[in-house]
């Protein structure tokens, strides 16, 4: 099954947060991180039930080369997988996680 991915508002934000502090370390690492994100976001539509199950039914998978990690849900019914948050792993994720539903 092909499944679509869709991105979340907050996902995106962290997204374009991440891409802006990346950028005020070093020129271009911004779109390195963006990159890689698009790839690991391409692996996961790929095989969105290849990646653990972090919190009841989230997968998770890591963004290459960047210490941040993807949180998403899967709707295997509707072939759908929601991103929920793309945060830095030295985040505490309980910061994201209480105000984050899935339905």
């Amino acid at each position: 099954m092909a499944y679509k991915i869709t991105v979340d508002p907050a996902a995106r934000l962290d997204i374009i947060e991440a891409i802006d502090w990346y950028n005020d370390k070093q020129q271009g690492l911004g779109i390195r991180f963006y990159k890689h994100t698009k790839t690991a976001l391409k692996n996961i539509q790929k095989n969105p039930l290849g990646y653990a199950i972090r919190y009841k039914t989230i997968h998770t998978a890591i963004i290459s080369k960047f210490p941040y990690m993807i949180h998403y849900v899967v709707d295997q019914d509707l072939g759908i997988i929601r991103v929920l948050a793309i945060i830095c792993m030295y985040r505490n994720p309980e910061s994201w996680h209480e105000n984050t539903k899935v339905e």
